[in-house]
């Protein structure tokens, strides 16, 4: 098989910026092409979520539409709770009035989750928010409950 050369890629649509196609003029086909060139597919926004994380996921972007949420992201920081201990919440959600959130959705709540979100909610000055799924018996939809900052001594 033949391997492009600039003049095939601009023949087939693709667009490279002044300094790509330097670059490619200036190295050999052998080493610019070691991989062939496929068209890059978009990227899932919903990558790495479970079912539970991506219909929330759609619900704060109908309220982002909605203009109730200014913004929101997937996992975007880590806490440090305490030597070799992390939470990483779900979502990280920033409201109309730049109120800064994180939302960690569950199905179900293990001992160690609840501790872990208590303990970041006294810690840091953000706004924690635990989120359940209703079932779809009991109307479905969602639950909101924010968690309560503590101090170390309660």
């Amino acid at each position: 098989m033949k391997r492009p050369t600039l003049r095939d890629l601009e023949k087939k649509g693709f667009t490279l910026s002044p300094a790509a196609a330097t670059a490619i003029r200036r190295t050999t086909a052998q080493t610019a092409f070691k991989k062939p060139l496929r068209a890059s597919a978009p990227l899932d926004e919903y990558e790495g979520m479970n079912g539970t994380e991506r219909a929330y996921a759609g619900l704060l972007e109908q309220q982002k539409r909605d203009g109730k949420v200014l913004a929101w992201d997937f996992e975007p920081e880590k806490f440090k709770l305490a030597k070799r201990t992390y939470y990483t919440p779900d979502f990280r959600v920033i409201l109309p009035d730049h109120v800064v959130q994180f939302h960690e959705t569950k199905g179900f709540w293990t001992d160690d989750a609840r501790v872990k979100i208590k303990v970041a909610a006294a810690l840091h000055p953000y706004q924690f928010i635990a989120v359940f799924k209703l079932p779809q018996k009991k109307g479905g939809g969602w639950r909101l409950e924010p968690v309560e900052r503590t101090t170390a001594t309660e």
